[in-house]
């Protein structure tokens, strides 16, 4: 029971299915019909055929015996740029005009269409509108009675192909959907069709087709496959449309009423009417769209029944040879601004068509060279004249004619098939294309290296660059034993080397051996003699794309030469290609090039720290040439420059000049040496914007700072201590061009220590070196003399000179005594100058002025102690250096002042008398003197005045 309720159920599902595949057959012969959405008004055919009759039904010569209802119809429709057609199914040997392609081409070349492409057009339209004849017929009878669209525009499309089925599915319901793929070729659809294979209660196809799906691009096919000639288009003779536009057509003469009607009476036509219904139907014209071709030959009258198609904006488009230009490499234009396009010979009846001058009627309809223009004065039938040609480029000419293109039609809704004359307007467009070309070509490498010039004898890792050395380029060679030497001179130009250091060398120079060799060194080093040996390795730079070859429309083919290009905003990109040599890596590419807008020669320079130097300067090149949409930079030569650099850098080292500063330490007294005098010698180099201290200390370039710890803030705080020799040599070794001062630390006993100091000049360049005082009026400070060929400084032995202070009568010791000691003329007490003190007794009552220098000097008691009276002379001192102890000091008095006794060798002592000693001023006796003789006075005036009254 279960299985005669499944056998009904699957017969029940049968007979839906079979239903949704009559409906799918319904469906599938609309689609038969051409389904297409157009921008623009055609007439098309609708005729598809799946299947060939042997016997023709129809009476239409040609027609195939399916979709009879739409026999005979023209319809205009929307046509989009993509179209679908139902491919249909043909059976070997039942069609006139073979199914087989390539034989089938062939067919109808062989009845006059000299193009291929043409004739591959009229086959395709044909088979896809089911119009392939039956066996019998000839191929003519075949075209003559086509009454469809003869598709061979000359707009290039993608064909790819949709198979689709229905598939109707049993388990584990019923359910009918529809699949489809798409193939880039027909096989490829057909094979999958075929391998859509009924399953037997499970799944069952219907309804399988193919599908040619055109899509029309806005590009022009390829030249190979553009129409150039239309001949055999007269066998088309009932065709609907025949579209040929944006072609490769240039002679319309095979359209010549004459020529048809010669040729209807040679094939014993009787229905042309000379010419006149030659194409088309009764109440019908053909369509011919010759629109955007090349035509240049014209019948003076266009065969009948014919509507010939050139609307205003789609002109006869008219090819022109390219103008080719090279620009001088100088980038002089004279010979390129001003540019006289040919306007092609266009011909109708065998005379020349006259250009029109108007402005409305001619013009450049457009262009994407900047600024150029029509000079209409200069505008022939044979000189379309541009001027201000600044670029490659295009110029779309616009020629107006008063000529036009005469042929016969019929007035499709007359009574009467009459053909009468009609008209068509002759406008055209040139495409000229302004090719002016610019050459890339390599300029000369360079080599580049950085010499560095140190401080020899540095810290380590302390950098000390040596501004102002001069180096000379020499070629290197090798000597017996294979070691570099120096060779001879190879440019004269002199290197100098700057701030920090640095010689940076740049420039062309051929692979070899070389060295630097320094010929001066700057103030301050020593001359370096030993050369800095370097070899150049170059490199190699390739330029390739642009174009390697031109040939200029007036001119020979020429070649950009070798590793050079020429380049314009439609040439292929250009490509940059280094490879360093040994030793070497590019450092940079400069690429110069005329610019457009300043009219001067440019430079860019890509640096090559990420390595892609040579990219970016090609990148710019490309970019800098243009494109169709806009001009470069680029208007002229182009030059590509790599500069190569050296991998290591060459470092040579400099020892400072140096000298020593030896002197003789001497007594003043016998000009004996003074063994074990010790003198400090201080750097006196303070930050000033010269040596960059101010900046930093760590930046002073003084010499010192060669070495770490001798700056602070103020400057350099180098100094070295000596101390002179058994011979009184005293030596400081080494030492820098510099100003520095010299200290006595410690001398010898008996000699006087110098208070102030020496200022040192050192010249170790003239290996000289001054010295001078610091304080010239400084008299503690001796002179450096020269004598027997070194310098030489005295010291002065002295005396030294102390006494005590002490009470006149008990013999105490006094503080707090002040004495003052001077120097000058006993005479002029008032000239004097302080040498010593003013200095305070001690506790002790000791008074010491140190050691005296051998002389005369005049001492005086400046401030008493408290309670005693104050010298009002002074003393003449003398001081000799003698070995006679009573002469080494010795004292004359010189008014009111106490005697000195002592002597030098026990010591001296000057006492003070205290004021109690003289008489007594000031006591109370004198009080009483006073107040008596007041009392006295007092009553001698009580006494007079009363003596006066009486007597009154």
């Amino acid at each position: 029971m279960n299985k005669i309720k499944r056998g009904v159920s699957l017969l029940l599902c049968s007979l839906l299915f079979g239903s949704a595949v009559t409906l799918g057959n319904v469906a599938d012969v609309q689609a038969g019909k051409q389904i297409k959405t157009e921008t623009k008004q055609t007439i098309n055919n609708t005729k598809t055929k799946k299947k060939v009759s042997d016997d023709q039904t129809s009476g239409k010569t040609g027609r195939n015996e399916e979709n009879k209802a739409g026999e005979g119809a023209q319809t205009d429709i929307a046509e989009s740029k993509v179209t679908f057609f139902v491919l249909p199914v043909y059976t070997q040997g039942t069609t006139a005009i073979s199914i087989d392609r390539d034989i089938g081409i062939g067919q109808i070349m062989d009845v006059g269409f000299t193009d291929r492409n043409f004739a591959v057009a009229v086959y395709d339209s044909l088979f896809e509108a089911g119009w392939m004849g039956t066996p019998g017929q000839s191929v003519k009878e075949v075209l003559g009675s086509f009454t469809g669209m003869i598709k061979a525009d000359g707009y290039a499309r993608k064909v790819t192909y949709i198979a689709s089925a229905q598939m109707a599915t049993f388990i584990p319901s019923f359910e009918i959907k529809d699949i489809s793929k798409e193939f880039n070729t027909q096989e490829e659809a057909n094979k999958y069709l075929e391998s859509l294979v009924d399953e037997p209660g499970a799944v069952q196809y219907a309804n399988k087709k193919v599908e040619k799906k055109t899509e029309q691009l806005d590009t022009q096919k390829p030249e190979n496959e553009l129409i150039k000639s239309i001949e055999g288009i007269e066998w088309l003779r009932k065709a609907g449309m025949i579209d040929l536009e944006n072609n490769a057509i240039s002679d319309l003469s095979p359209l010549s009423i004459n020529y048809l009607e010669s040729l209807g009476s040679a094939e014993g036509l009787t229905d042309i009417d000379e010419g006149k219904k030659w194409f088309g139907e009764q109440l019908r014209n053909t369509h011919l769209n010759i629109s955007l071709n090349p035509v240049r030959k014209y019948p003076v009258i266009a065969g009948g029944r014919l509507i010939i198609k050139q609307t205003l904006d789609q002109a006869f488009k008219l090819g022109a040879d390219p103008v080719i230009l090279i620009k001088p490499e100088d980038n002089s234009d004279e010979n390129i601004k001003n540019i006289n396009l040919s306007i092609p010979y266009i011909e109708r009846g065998g005379l020349r068509i006259e250009i029109l001058k108007d402005q409305d009627a001619t013009m450049i309809q457009s262009t994407n060279i900047d600024g150029a223009y029509l000079d209409y004065d200069k505008l022939t039938d044979e000189i379309f004249p541009v001027r201000n040609v600044s670029s490659s480029g295009y110029v779309r000419c616009g020629l107006g004619t008063d000529n036009v293109l005469w042929y016969y039609g019929t007035a499709e809704n007359a009574e009467t098939d009459m053909s009468t004359i009609g008209s068509s307007s002759m406008k055209f467009l040139i495409n000229h294309m302004i090719r002016i070309y610019v050459k890339v070509k390599p300029e000369p490498a360079e080599t580049k290296l950085t010499l560095t010039k140190t401080v020899a004898g540095t810290d380590e890792g302390r950098f000390r660059p040596v501004k102002d050395a001069k180096f000379k380029l020499y070629k290197a060679v090798r000597d017996e034993e294979g070691n570099f030497v120096k060779g001879e001179l190879y440019q004269p130009d002199e290197y100098i080397t700057d701030e920090e250091g640095k010689i940076n060398f740049s420039t062309e120079i051929p692979n070899g051996d070389y060295c630097f060799a320094e010929t001066e060194a700057p103030e301050g080093f020593e001359l370096n003699s030993d050369p800095v040996f370097f070899s150049v390795g170059g490199g190699e730079m390739e330029i390739t794309g642009g174009e390697q070859t031109v040939t200029p429309t007036e001119g020979e083919s020429t070649s950009a030469g070798e590793n050079s290009t020429y380049i314009d905003r439609y040439s292929p990109d250009v490509n940059i290609k280094v490879t360093p040599g040994t030793g070497m890596v590019l450092d940079q590419i400069i690429v110069t090039y005329f610019d457009r807008k300043t009219q001067k020669n440019t430079g860019k320079t890509f640096t090559n720290e990420t390595g892609e130097a040579a990219k970016n300067a090609a990148e710019f090149i490309n970019k800098g040439k243009g494109d169709e949409k806009e001009a470069g930079v680029i208007d002229g030569t182009v030059t590509v420059q790599p500069i190569y650099r050296l991998k290591a850098n060459l470092t040579v080292g400099n020892d400072r000049e140096k000298t020593d500063f030896v002197f003789k330490k001497v007594s003043a007294e016998d000009q004996t040496v003074m063994e074990g005098v010790r003198f400090k010698l201080t750097c006196n180099h303070k930050h000033d914007k010269k040596c960059k201290g101010l900046i930093s200390p760590e930046s002073c370039t003084h010499a010192h700072n060669d070495k770490t710890g001798f700056v602070d803030e103020q400057g350099c705080t180098w100094s070295a201590e000596e101390v002179s020799k058994a011979d009184g040599i005293v030596k400081f070794s080494e030492l820098v061009s510099g100003e520095y001062i010299l200290s006595e630390e410690a001398t010898l006993d008996g000699f006087i220590l110098p208070e102030g100091t020496w200022t040192v000049t050192v010249d170790a360049h003239k290996d000289e070196v001054k010295v001078e005082k610091t304080e010239k009026d400084d008299s503690t400070v001796p002179q450096f003399e020269k004598k027997d060929g070194i310098l030489q400084v005295e010291n002065e032995p002295t005396v030294p000179f102390s006494f005590i202070k002490v009470d006149e009568k008990t013999g105490n010791e006094l503080a707090g005594a002040e004495f003052t000691l001077y120097q000058g003329d006993e005479n002029d007490a008032d000239k004097w100058s302080i040498v010593g003190g003013p200095v305070v007794s001690s506790e002790e009552g000791i008074v010491d002025f140190g050691r005296l220098k051998q002389g005369e000097y005049f001492l005086k008691e400046t401030k008493a102690p408290k309670g005693y009276l104050k010298p009002t002379g002074y003393w003449k001192v003398t001081i000799a250096v003698t070995d006679d102890a009573s002469k080494k000091v010795t004292f004359e008095a010189r008014g009111d002042v106490p005697a000195i006794s002592g002597n030098h060798i026990e010591g001296f002592k000057v006492s003070n008398r205290e004021t109690s000693l003289l008489p007594k001023m000031g006591g109370n006796g004198t009080k009483i003197f006073v107040f008596s003789g007041f009392m006295i006075i007092c009553c001698s005036l009580v006494l007079y005045f009363r003596f006066k009254r009486k007597g009154a």
